[in-house]
Order: C-alpha cells, then structure tokens, then sequence
C-alpha cells in the first residue's frame, strides 16, 4: 500500500505498545561505488502495536550530495508499505516516515528490511542518476531471545545470472526450520524464500538464484540475507549483509562498439571521395564539348 508522506520537522509522538522496545541497527547497503556521494544512514523505533503496528523510521543522509524524490519501501513479513518523500533527504539532514502495517507480528525478533529508491542531484550539465539502497530494523517485539541461526554468506560475482551462497547453523545448539530471504536493490532480483532444516550440528546450505536486471556494469551492489525460524511462539530472525559484484558486459560487440563506429565512417568518408573522384572524368569533356559548340563561328 501506499500513503502520503510521513515527513515530520519534530520527533513522532511517542505511542508505544505495551511491553515493546525496538534495536535500533543501521545497516547501510547501496550500490556501491566510489563515485557514490548520497550515503544513507536510517533509525527508528516502534510507536503503537495495538490494533496495527506503527514505525518511525530516520532516514540521514550522510553524503554531500542531496538526494531528490526519494521513496521508502518497508517490508515486514508479507506486507508492505510505501513511503514517498517528494522533497528528498538534502545533504546532512534526516527526515522521518512513518510505517504502518495492518497486522501486529508474534513477540520477537522481526526484520524491517528497508528500501530507499532515490534520484542522485546531479550537477549542471550532467545526467540526474536513480538508483537504490538497501537497509534494515531489527524490531525487537515484546521479548529479545536469544539468536537461533548463523548466517554465513559468501560474496559473489556475475555476468547476468548467478547464486548467492548461504550457509546457515544452529546458535543454540537445537535443530530449526529456517526460511531465507535475500532482499535486493532495485534492478537486482533474488529467487526467494528458500527453506532449510538446519541440524544441531553442523549446516545447511542454499545456492539462491540471483538475476542482474537494470543495476549498471559493472557496480557493487549490497543485499540483505534474512533468516527466519518457522514455528514457536517467539519469532527469531538473524540478518547478514554481502555485496554483489556485478561485472562487465562480457559479449564482444559492446567492447567492439567504438572502433566498428569508427570504422564505418572512414568507410562511409572514403566511398564519398572515390564517388567524387569517379564522376569528375564524365563532367569535364562534357564541359568541353558545350564551349566547342558555342565558340563555332555561323555559317
């Protein structure tokens, strides 16, 4: 669903649930360059869970470059919510959004996996970039137990298809089953959730299917890998990070673009000269023969 924008200049109330504290984790995960100056930094905290479950999210950017026309995507289980901020986030300064989802999830450990699609101000002259970021809220609901998984993820690299591998092991030494979900900038796609019966001992583990959509070549680009136990009363989610590497365009006529343009127009630029140089014969004798005639004294 989408709303309005839950921009605010002061602080949200504070509507708090009963028995509710929220851990607040930054985790940053963008399309990673060096030439990246929009840099996102989010907070935040739980405001109600009562009939429906309220979260303020602040959003910093802490680059040097603004960043316009940003949207906030939040993604808490099955539903999501859609936050714009049409007037963007300017360099070194925060805004805030309010999230609201129609159901209050189980007591737990839940996983706001965050989204920010924004627009990069560019400056004059130059082509406006859009791109996207990815972060997360670790909602802590009621109860804080103790993690159940570990996450280990690799960090890979791929043309236009690829797997992220994902290995996951018990922390508190009891068998679970266990969903994966990897969450993805925008023009980056992830064939999820995967689920895992994960041993007291030992590991299970995943090669999910990665697909590169419109993100550019080549980019580093940061995902989330959210792991979350099945069942029980308490919810347990664990979140680990990795990057992407996107590589270059590996078919040969993109390399070979320039130099075949190049090689065209010198040919285009040569046909000319010898279409030129072919009809300067037949038009001079022609030219000589209409003087002849006129120069003829009458009869």
């Amino acid at each position: 669903m989408s709303r309005a924008s839950g921009l605010r200049g002061a602080p949200f109330p504070e509507r708090r649930g009963r028995g509710l504290t929220a851990a607040i984790v930054l985790v940053l995960c963008g399309a990673l360059s060096a030439a990246a100056e929009v840099r996102f930094e989010v907070g935040g905290a739980v405001e109600s869970a009562d009939d429906a479950l309220e979260v303020r999210v602040d959003v910093i950017n802490k680059g040097d470059v603004a960043a316009t026309a940003v949207d906030v995507r939040g993604e808490l289980g099955d539903e999501v919510d859609l936050v714009p901020l049409p007037n963007g986030v300017p360099a070194g300064a925060t805004r805030s959004v309010m999230f609201r989802f129609a159901h209050v999830p189980r007591p737990g450990v839940q996983v706001l996996g965050l989204r920010l699609d924004y627009t990069e101000a560019a400056a004059p002259g130059r082509t406006p970039v859009t791109t996207s970021q990815r972060a997360f809220l670790l909602l802590s609901l009621g109860a804080t137990p103790a993690a159940a998984l570990r996450i280990t993820v690799g960090e890979p690299t791929i043309g236009t298809r690829g797997t992220v591998p994902v290995r996951l092991e018990s922390a508190d030494g009891a068998p679970h089953r266990a969903r994966v979900r990897v969450l993805t900038p925008r023009g980056l796609n992830a064939d999820t959730p995967v689920d895992l019966e994960v041993p007291a001992a030992g590991g299970a583990t995943a090669e999910i299917p990665i697909l590169r959509g419109a993100v550019p070549r080549p980019s580093r680009q940061g995902i989330l890998v959210v792991a979350e136990v099945l069942g029980g009363n308490v919810a347990q989610a664990t979140v680990a990070t990795t990057v992407v590497n996107v590589g270059p365009d590996p078919a040969l006529l993109p390399k070979l673009r320039w130099p075949l343009a190049a090689a065209v127009v010198a040919l285009l630029l040569a046909a000319a000269i010898l279409e030129s140089r072919a009809r300067r014969p037949a038009v001079a004798p022609a030219e000589a023969a209409i003087t002849e005639t006129d120069s003829r004294p009458s009869s």
